[in-house]
């Protein structure tokens, strides 16, 4: 059914569960279709404004009832026949059910709206691809590889609140009034209108904000709250629960936006975990002693394979990549880059 016909059937309140089940699928198709719908809800609240406070008003009801029938308030006792004396109760019995309906339809209509608008939209990217989406307040989130983000239709109405799981750019609308968070694990990310980085995949010992530009701060359960200015990123290192703010060239951990692996005098545990992540394969490390080596450069669109060579060339290590191979369930595993030492 067309979105139109949708939209006029849920404020009719004439719309069928199923037809509400389409409507909460079109609304999680795209943010835009979020918009829509919150600016024909507030044009419907408007609109219908005068009519709803009408029609709740059982007083009113009853008041516009009695004067038809002549009945007017004064300290005077007034006798009624027997048939006049039924049809005022049949009367009042009318104006309450009439009051009683619409407050009914009211509050089944709120309940639809709070479901609809409370259902949660995720946007997710796939291993070894990023995603992009914009927030029905206008603020642009670049996912990176295997990452997670989540809010729910409530969004820009109170609150400005999602979920990462992952690694994700924002470039947050500026709205003072209505401070943008990202929860991760046990920390909050606040800002109001700024550009930042936070990197937080469950397999990672480590959290990364990196701001860019404006300032954040940065809420933890277990400790005191932290201010990041321009060119500064906080590292929380969960295991222990030290807390690191160093000076940094953004650049160097935003080139995945630009499909780019930037590293300056980069260890090389942090340069496995981003090839593992921008290229979706496994890394096994045959020598830790390895780890205590650095790396500086920028590779742009470069395969996995000319990384891997060219780090040869300049340190002592040898490799190996294994293929991905079907299993027999017909899925497949992922490539495998065995590193020694030389």
């Amino acid at each position: 059914m067309e979105s139109r016909k949708l939209l006029a059937k849920f404020f009719s309140e004439s719309i069928s569960d199923a037809e509400l089940i389409e409507l909460k699928e079109w609304l999680a198709q795209s943010p835009v279709n979020r918009k829509v719908f919150d600016l024909k809800n507030e044009l419907w609240q408007e609109t219908s404004a005068k009519t709803k406070a009408d029609f709740y008003q059982a007083d009113k009801a009853w008041e516009d009832i009695s004067n038809k029938m002549g009945i007017h308030r004064s300290n005077k006792v007034v006798l009624f026949k027997r048939t006049t004396y039924v049809t005022l109760i049949a009367a009042a019995c009318a104006a309450f059910l009439l009051a009683l309906g619409a407050l009914g339809f009211g509050i089944l209509r709120q309940d639809r709206i709070y479901r609809l608008m409370s259902a949660t939209t995720v946007v997710e990217a796939p291993q070894g691809q990023r995603s992009q989406v914009t927030l029905p307040d206008s603020t642009l989130v670049t996912l990176n590889s295997g990452s997670r983000l989540e809010y729910n239709g409530l969004y820009n109405m109170k609150e400005r609140t999602v979920k990462l799981i992952g690694e994700a750019y924002f470039d947050v609308q500026t709205n003072p009034e209505k401070p943008f968070g990202v929860e991760i694990n046990n920390i909050t990310v606040l800002a109001t209108g700024t550009k930042f980085n936070v990197s937080c995949y469950p397999d990672e010992d480590r959290i990364e904000a990196t701001l860019v530009e404006g300032s954040i701060s940065l809420l933890f359960d277990n400790h005191e709250p932290v201010k990041l200015k321009e060119g500064q990123q906080l590292v929380h290192l969960e295991k222990s629960n030290d807390i690191i703010v160093r000076e940094i060239i953004p650049d160097v951990y935003l080139g995945w936006k630009e499909n780019k692996l930037r590293f300056e005098d980069t260890p090389f545990e942090e340069v496995i975990i981003k090839l593992r992540r921008n290229y979706n394969v496994d890394i096994e490390l045959l020598n830790n002693e390895l780890l205590e080596l650095k790396y500086t450069g920028t590779f742009i669109d470069e395969s996995v394979e000319e990384i891997m060579k060219m780090f040869s060339l300049v340190s002592p290590i040898n490799y190996k990549i294994s293929y991905r191979t079907t299993e027999n369930d017909m899925t497949y595993k992922k490539p495998i880059i065995v590193i020694w030492k030389k």
